[in-house]
């Protein structure tokens, strides 16, 4: 009996992997394989030539009979779509781009039924096709987005995080969202964009950083592109949703708003925490109101982001043993190695603050070791260079005393480099200090001109490109 139970179960097993493979292959091939292949030569064809209107009949044959054939369906079918949507809705066709839009919708869905993975992706892709095509259905657009952004997180794309955002400030006047629900939105992309930003700024840094030494194969080059392209996109949906939040969210305002709700809010850590991360993402730590804050979330829970709140006040009022103190408690604490660049950078600041000058540099050079491809630490660099200038030639020619702001700039410059979100920043310094290299005279007399190589021995020792002016 175990023997014919055991021949039963195995005979079984066969017959389900077997309806597997064969529903598989079915799914892949369809009900006529060389019917299926016809079509995806056909639809491959036209699609290279950009005529849409001839590959798409074969490209559906494939979708509703072969929807495993090629991934490649559940790109160019909405490319194919987007197309004849713009076309209908060009010509003022509202039927035609109505049926179009639910064509789309049914290549989304069906994408997601074989490829679970791309849920969150394919609602804030419809999301912004409603908002493309439909602006007056705001709450349907921004229901579609939100999804998007509570299904992938920090991995929702650049469109959505645009767009959910834009969406929601324009449903504020709908009474849909309130200021409140403004402010922890933009604190939670601001943290996407931040983490986005961080990934990709590595990849960029990485293989920027190897191409000085060796020729990129082509798919490193590939993805030093992407990362650019990327990072480009990041630093204009930033730009625009600061824009977009400029006149609501001002350090006045937000001073004004904070203040109003403390005193309801001053035993909910989440709302303290969201407000002391909002006002130092807008720069906003002079106010006093960011100082009660910070005091009541240390005081409630003590954790290294509450401690480093607290920091920032210190260095404010220009306390740096204070800072020191509550830095080092927050690096402590403090696992994440993002964050912990970000503390390093902030001991770099005090250190400068200080007049130590070795250390801050130090400090920094940590903070961008953690971060790769954040421009600040390097600029930070280049102040204090800039800063020590003189003295390192002190008593000695008029060249050595300058050469110092030389390296600042190259600092500058590398900075906007790697990191264009710096770009303005750097831009200024570099104009400020550019005016303080030597001298076309001082370098002659010195025995070098403009682009040699010269090494800075002084705290520090940077071999650096000398650059000069026509008089100081």
């Amino acid at each position: 009996m175990r023997k014919i139970a055991t021949l039963v179960l195995a005979l079984s097993m066969s017959f389900g992997m077997y309806a597997q493979e064969n529903n598989v292959d079915s799914l892949k091939y369809g009900p006529d394989k060389d019917k299926t292949e016809e079509n995806l030569s056909l639809y491959n064809e036209y699609y290279k030539q950009k005529n849409y209107k001839d590959a798409y009949p074969s490209w559906s044959y494939i979708f509703h009979n072969a929807p495993l054939r090629s991934r490649n369906l559940y790109i160019h079918g909405p490319k194919m779509a987007n197309k004849f949507i713009k076309d209908a809705k060009a010509a003022k066709d509202s039927v035609n781009q109505t049926a179009w839009m639910d064509s789309l919708f049914m290549m989304y869905d069906q994408q997601v039924k074989y490829y679970p993975k791309k849920n969150g992706a394919i609602l804030g892709k419809k999301g912004v096709a409603i908002y493309k095509n439909y602006p007056n259905k705001l709450e349907e657009s921004n229901k579609y987005l939100k999804a998007s952004y509570e299904a992938d997180g920090n991995a929702i794309s650049r469109s959505v995080i645009n767009y959910y955002f834009s969406t929601s400030v324009k449903l504020k006047n709908k009474k849909v969202y309130t200021i409140d629900d403004l402010v922890v939105m933009y604190s939670d992309l601001s943290g996407v964009i931040a983490f986005q930003k961080s990934k990709y700024s590595g990849e960029k840094f990485d293989f920027t950083a190897k191409s000085d030494t060796v020729e990129l194969n082509k798919q490193e080059k590939r993805r030093l592109s992407n990362a650019t392209k990327i990072l480009k996109t990041l630093n204009d949906v930033e730009a625009n949703i600061e824009k977009t939040i400029g006149p609501l969210l001002s350090c006045d305002k937000l001073s004004e708003l904070f203040t109003k709700n403390f005193e309801a809010n001053k035993e909910d850590i989440a709302w303290l925490e969201r407000a002391t991360k909002l006002m130092k993402k807008k720069e906003c730590t002079d106010s006093d109101i960011f100082f009660t804050i910070a005091e009541q979330q240390y005081e409630l829970h003590p954790t290294a982001d509450a401690a480093i709140n607290l920091a920032y006040n210190a260095l404010k009022r220009k306390e740096y043993t204070t800072a020191n103190t509550y830095i080092t408690n927050a690096l402590e604490q403090e696992s994440d190695e993002f964050k912990k660049s970000g503390y390093h950078y902030l001991k770099a600041r005090v250190q400068m603050g200080q007049g130590s000058y070795a250390s801050a540099r130090s400090s920094a050079l940590k903070a961008a070791s953690l971060r790769k491809g954040w421009g600040d630490p390097y600029i930070l660099i280049g102040q204090v260079y800039a800063a020590t200038s003189r003295k390192c030639g002190e008593l000695k020619t008029e060249f050595l005393k300058r050469v110092g702001y030389c390296a600042a700039i190259d600092k500058f410059e590398f900075a906007k480099r790697i990191d264009p979100s710096s770009a303005k920043k750097a831009n200024k310094l570099i104009g400020e200090f550019s005016k303080h290299v030597p001298s076309v005279t001082d370098a002659f007399s010195a025995g070098y001109k403009e682009g040699q190589a010269f090494t800075i021995n002084c705290w520090y020792s940077e071999v650096i490109k000398i650059r000069t002016v026509k008089s100081n």
